[in-house]
């Protein structure tokens, strides 16, 4: 799996690296976080559901006013 992107908001992902080579990675945006080792990633913490719509409704704004 690549997360270069969320997959709730398609905000870009905070990356922390951890000893061991073990990555935190995090959404500024609804707060989701992943624990990554290897090709293990595991969901740590949940989105904000209502934050991550405020984010895509942001994104597809500035995607459409950039299209203009």
């Amino acid at each position: 799996m690549n997360l270069n992107n969320c997959p709730y908001d398609e905000t870009l992902i905070d990356a922390e690296n951890y000893s061991g080579g073990s990555f935190l990675l995090s959404c500024s945006a609804c707060g989701a976080e992943w624990e990554m080792h290897n090709s293990l990633v595991r969901r740590i913490t949940e989105p904000d559901r209502e934050a991550a719509a405020v984010a895509r409704s942001n994104a597809d704004l500035v995607r459409s006013m950039a299209s203009a």
